[in-house]
């Protein structure tokens, strides 16, 4: 799994800023893991 190249600049810009990215970076991460989930739940179901 790579991480997004654009999300990394973000994230090393802002060291006074770190709790409040990493929050936004964890809850976009665990976003797009539920929608994959998700997704191949329906892809099973659908067979």
């Amino acid at each position: 799994m790579r991480l997004d190249p654009r999300v990394i600049p973000l994230w090393a810009q802002a060291p006074e800023d770190d709790g409040l990215i990493f929050n936004l970076y964890s809850f976009l991460l665990c976003y797009t893991l539920s929608n994959l989930i998700s997704r191949k739940q329906n892809n099973i179901s659908m067979m």
